[in-house]
């Protein structure tokens, strides 16, 4: 049996599903497949019972992946660093992280688990523009991003990994103490006459963008007066103080202590996330192994 034959088992029982599997390991999945039944061949048993909607591990296959679970990351992070070793490659990992607001903690949480498991590779994240990020992976200073999928739609040079299962909701944000807070439901046909926040296009390469899609999509008036930030705390100071309204992400503000009220928008069937991106060959393995961690942290229903 071989490396690649365990990877795709331990792969398709942690994701209870072969095409996930094949996603992670950027491999189709017909080869996934393929792998597997090899592994079984040799084995003589079946590892995965095949369902409607996935796959799951049989009694024998417990047994394997409890022993084998780790094999494939220990082997791939032990190459990858002899590799550093011998090339001489830096130990610093430089991330650039978009300012995504209640996600911040679970990130956070999953660079110091990453460095800590990792004791000799260090992380330097900056927290900066998907623009900046851009420019940074073009100039070879960057190593990795964290950033909403649509920031990054069209460049396909870039490699990613989703950290949300789901598509993340799109909410109206109005302050607490706005008039329509009152009210149960809110629409965007509400917001006629109120100022609508966005950030520019030097923070953002998709907001506006973004926000008169979600008008026209709901067959609503589109703005006539926008109000625009250069940060995302700049425009959370100014939704709590009622300047504007605005649609985001359900990330990107907390609107527990009731200083925001947020109310659901429907949109289309577009697939709204966040990712782990990279661009060169050599970060797959570091970027699959810290994807792994903040994954885990933001799978917690918390958002």
């Amino acid at each position: 049996m071989t490396i690649n034959q365990i990877a795709c088992f331990v792969e398709a029982a942690k994701a209870g599903n072969i095409s996930k599997a094949a996603e992670y390991l950027f491999i189709t999945q017909q080869a996934a497949s393929s792998q597997i039944k090899a592994l079984e061949k040799e084995l003589g048993f079946r590892v995965l019972q095949r369902e409607n909607r996935g796959v799951s591990l049989t009694e024998e296959g417990k047994i394997l992946f409890e022993d084998w679970k780790d094999i494939q990351e220990r082997y791939r992070i032990s190459v990858d660093r002899a590799k550093d070793y011998h090339n001489k490659r830096s130990k610093n990992i430089r991330i650039g992280l978009e300012d995504m607001g209640k996600c911040s903690e679970d990130i956070m949480q999953g660079f110091a688990e990453y460095e800590s498991k990792y004791a000799d590779l260090h992380i330097k994240f900056e927290v900066m523009s998907p623009r900046r990020i851009i420019c940074q992976f073009e100039s070879g200073n960057l190593d990795m991003a964290i950033v909403y999928d649509s920031e990054f739609q069209g460049h396909t040079e870039l490699k990613s990994l989703p950290l949300h299962e789901r598509k993340l909701d799109v909410c109206l944000f109005i302050s607490g103490k706005h008039p329509l807070a009152k009210k149960q439901t809110v629409t965007l046909q509400d917001l006629k006459d109120v100022p609508i926040g966005i950030l520019g296009e030097e923070y953002s390469l998709d907001f506006k963008r973004l926000t008169q899609h979600f008008f026209e999509y709901n067959h609503a008036e589109p703005p006539s007066e926008y109000e625009v930030y250069g940060s995302r705390r700049d425009l959370e100071i100014n939704l709590i103080a009622g300047r504007c309204a605005a649609i985001v992400y359900e990330t990107m503000f907390d609107d527990r202590d009731h200083k925001l009220k947020s109310f659901p928008v429907d949109v289309d069937n577009n697939s709204f996330g966040i990712s782990l991106f990279w661009q060169r060959d050599e970060m797959r393995t570091k970027a699959a192994a810290l994807w792994r961690i903040i994954k885990e942290k933001m799978s917690r229903d918390r958002h």
